[in-house]
């Protein structure tokens, strides 16, 4: 597994020696900027010299600028170049130079306390704890990890840049020895973590993004990681803005715009044909202007076989693949190229091709799944070490919480006691003054006057003791009668409409059509009075509190589809009931189904009850934004007047004595929609003919 990459800047060491400056023309501007860098005569003046001589130094020179412009920022008391000085340095010496990276870190700890410093301390001790466990074997990666992580948590270090550095460490152990599903949810969590952070450091960001590309390219999380690299390019854009808002003329970005835009088009199948021709398109002008650049893209071939595989171009793919497959230089990528080699040569039907990809590509995949293997128990060794961890931690947070209490309760203590002093001291005062009055009144009328309002009180009480049990009782005895009827009248209703639908059935032919017309008109009064008892039951149930709610995953579909084939038959002649989204693909939402049920129902009858022709339509909208769905009710009935529109909406309230019905549809529709977390309105801005209802509740 290629070794963690800290940060971008690494990225920008590890380029340097391909920049577009020969060592020749390299030293030649190094020689002009020392020049002009004698006639400075205080370190202040000096600094953008030096910046300029670390930007064009190479590889092996650049730690010693560096030194260079980080003593004279020292010097000149310039705080801020000193912190972007330690980042770089920090950055260069990973894994090289684990002393003075220790030294940079004490020294960022000396400086001003700031957001910034606070943030290049965390990116500092990163860099030397990740070359401190760079350091150490395999078998002591684990030990170390579990007791530095173990350590900060008894040392009660929970500020949220603390929080971070153990993530970012604890992810990096997993990079280097258990590359799995683990690494990858560690790596949400953190960029969480992130995100959240008090202040933004570029450098800690871009470490974050560099990382999560790579892991979630060799993952295969295609849109994970393409989001990680356009979230890196944002960041490069910035830096590259930057340098040349403060005048770094000799700092070039165009390696890591390189990298970036190739690893992309590694995950081509997550891009359309647009952004995988727009990213093909950068990197060809990217080694049009850089022959380093051209150099690398025609010696690893990689960018043009992802592009050649991207377009279906199998047969160019499979020319480069063979010769890029073996090549050193794609040592970290021959499991994927033998996999890109092995679609290619079956598109094109090269068996030879076939077979060598295959042969290669299984052993790859055998070793591949012996590590996996290794991984796989060193995961489970790392599940119970955190568990031991977290354990420690929660124990931890007990105690605090512990303490917290205790602290807590001392306070409450002490303000009780101060509230009962001065609770004394004011019942004193009035009882004195109550005394002083008392004496200098008539003792005797008061206190007749008080036995009779003793007497009132008591008598009041009583009454309402009486009122309070009858209310009671009354309550009871609606509930029992509204229970009891609503169970007398189905068993006959119920009854009537078998009956009658068995009479049909045992006449003759000629006569059945004449007595269909009847069993149906009895079968809709049968509905209509069966609403009418559930209605009843259900205003009941909501008045004593006893409606739950359940939810559970709907189709919308087969929602709206029951609702309006439960009141299709109720419609009058003439007139059609639609649902308007029955060709719409399925959508699942959670809700109560029942519930929702009888607020459409209820809804689709009231749009039937008053639409002597014309339609009676449901349909549906969904608002992503806000996780909604609405419902709509729309008819071409007499509509609803003009200031009606929340009185129809009262229990027991009608347009019309004419029309059928109780006037508690609507009502429970209101309250059912309430329970849900949703609501019931008329839309007042439509414009007819008839009324449109709203119904809105969450997904």
């Amino acid at each position: 597994m290629q070794r963690f990459t800290l940060c971008l800047m690494a990225v920008c060491m590890a380029f340097a020696a391909y920049c577009r400056i020969d060592s020749r023309r390299t030293k030649i501007i190094i020689d002009s900027l020392n020049t002009e860098l004698a006639k400075k005569t205080t370190p202040a003046d000096s600094i953008k010299l030096l910046y300029d001589i670390f930007d064009v130094s190479t590889y092996d020179n650049r730690p010693e600028a560096g030194e260079r412009l980080y003593a004279t920022a020292v010097r000149a008391g310039n705080t801020v170049v000193q912190l972007d000085m330690a980042r770089r340095l920090a950055t260069g010496y990973s894994s090289r130079n684990y002393k003075r990276i220790c030294e940079l870190a004490d020294d960022v700890m000396r400086m001003p306390d700031s957001p910034e410093q606070e943030a290049t301390l965390s990116f500092v001790r990163l860099c030397m704890l990740s070359t401190e466990m760079d350091m150490r074997s395999e078998s002591d990666k684990q030990e170390y990890i579990h007791n530095y992580i173990r350590g900060r948590l008894e040392a009660g270090d929970y500020d949220p840049f603390s929080a971070v550095e153990r993530q970012f460490l604890f992810c990096r152990f997993l990079q280097t020895s258990v590359p799995g599903d683990l690494l990858v949810q560690y790596m949400v969590e953190l960029e969480q973590m992130i995100d959240e952070l008090p202040y933004r450091l570029d450098a800690l960001t871009t470490m974050y993004y560099l990382q999560a590309a790579v892991i979630y390219s060799a993952a295969g999380l295609h849109e994970e990681a393409l989001k990680a690299d356009s979230c890196l390019l944002t960041v490069i854009d910035e830096l590259s803005a930057s340098a040349v808002r403060d005048g770094h003329k000799f700092r070039q970005y165009e390696p890591y715009y390189y990298q970036c835009y190739r690893r992309m088009l590694s995950n081509y199948e997550s891009m359309t044909p647009a952004q995988i021709e727009e990213c093909y398109d950068k990197i060809s002008a990217l080694a049009a202007g850089n022959d380093v650049i051209a150099a690398d893209m025609a010696n690893n071939q990689r960018a043009n076989i992802y592009y050649n595989m991207a377009r279906g171009e199998y047969g160019n793919a499979l020319t480069r693949l063979k010769d890029a497959v073996d090549k050193p230089v794609n040592a970290r990528f021959r499991l994927p190229l033998y996999r890109l080699m092995l679609k290619a040569a079956r598109a094109v039907d090269d068996r030879s091709a076939m077979l060598y990809a295959a042969l290669g590509y299984a052993t790859l995949l055998e070793e591949a799944f012996v590590d996996r293997s290794i991984e796989r128990e060193r995961e489970l060794q790392l599940h119970t070490d955190l568990g031991a961890v977290r354990d420690a931690q929660r124990l931890l947070a007990a105690k605090s919480r512990e303490e917290e209490m205790r602290y807590h309760n001392t306070l409450l203590i002490s303000a009780f006691v101060a509230l009962g002093v001065v609770l004394c001291v004011l019942v004193i005062i009035i009882v004195l003054y109550r005394r002083m009055r008392v004496i200098s009144g008539n003792l005797a009328e008061s206190n007749a006057q008080l036995v009779s309002e003793r007497d009132n009180l008591q008598r009041v009480q009583r009454e309402l003791i009486q009122a309070r049990d009858h209310a009671r009782k009354a309550d009871k005895h609606k509930t029992e009668f509204v229970n009891n009827m609503s169970h007398e009248v189905r068993t006959p209703l119920n009854a009537i409409v078998e009956c009658s639908h068995l009479i049909v059935d045992n006449v003759d032919e000629n006569k059945r059509k004449y007595l269909e017309r009847y069993a149906n008109m009895i079968d809709v009064s049968a509905d209509m009075l069966r609403m009418l008892v559930n209605d009843v039951l259900d205003i009941a149930q909501y008045d004593n509190g006893k409606i739950t709610v359940r939810y559970e995953p709907v189709s919308v579909n087969s929602l709206c589809e029951v609702a309006v084939n439960s009141v299709r038959k109720h419609v009058n002649p003439g007139v059609t009931m639609n649902y308007l989204n029955a060709g719409d693909a399925d959508v699942l939402i959670n809700t109560d189904m029942p519930r929702m049920e009888q607020v459409l129902i209820n809804l689709l009858h009231n749009g039937a009850k008053f639409t002597e022709e014309g339609y009676v339509n449901l349909s549906y909208t969904i608002d992503p934004s806000d996780s909604t769905i609405t419902f709509a009710v729309e008819d071409t009935g007499c509509g609803v007047p003009a200031g009606k529109e929340e009185i129809i909406f009262d229990r027991f309230e009608k347009l019309s004595n004419l029309t059928p019905g109780t006037g508690l549809g609507l009502n429970i529709c209101r309250m059912s929609a309430g329970l849900l977390h949703g609501t019931v309105r008329v839309d007042t801005t439509y414009k007819g003919p008839g009324a449109r209802f709203i119904v809105t509740i969450p997904m």
